[in-house]
């Protein structure tokens, strides 16, 4: 599945950084769209069921965490890939975000929205390819 299907939500609530995101992943011609709050994204992915997304997720928002903004999710029984993005890494956060289903986490710091538009192609090539593998298997299956 290209990357062109895909439309990348990111959920940053630094305007200009969030820009200067959007810009980086124009050149892989991905769809984005734009959040400054977890409400609003999640209300956009509860209100757009058949999208394929990926997040981008900055940890810490105006209106909660990454954990809230998962916990909210897993509620709803709505699973999307994500990446954490942070100002302020550790360790513990990066353990804690990849148990929780992340394909990634990057901390915020100089030029790493450059590294960032690498980052999403890897890891939605990654969901591709498992997909695929799914439906290879469920074929096997069924033969």
């Amino acid at each position: 599945m290209p990357l062109k299907n895909y439309t990348v939500l990111i959920i940053e609530d630094d305007h200009a950084l969030n820009a200067l995101i959007k810009h980086s992943l124009q050149k892989l011609e991905l769809s984005t769209n734009s959040f400054y709050t977890n409400a609003d994204a999640i209300n956009y992915i509860i209100n757009n069921p058949n999208q394929l997304v990926f997040l981008l997720l900055d940890y810490k928002l105006s209106d909660g965490d990454a954990n809230d903004f998962l916990n909210k999710l897993n509620a709803l029984n709505i699973k999307v890939p994500f990446i954490i993005i942070t100002g302020k890494g550790s360790e513990k956060l990066a353990v804690d975000m990849m148990k929780k289903g992340a394909y990634d986490y990057f901390v915020k710091d100089i030029g790493f929205e450059k590294g960032i538009a690498l980052k999403i192609e890897n890891a939605i090539k990654q969901i591709d390819l498992l997909k695929s593998l799914e439906e290879s298997q469920k074929q096997i299956e069924l033969n």
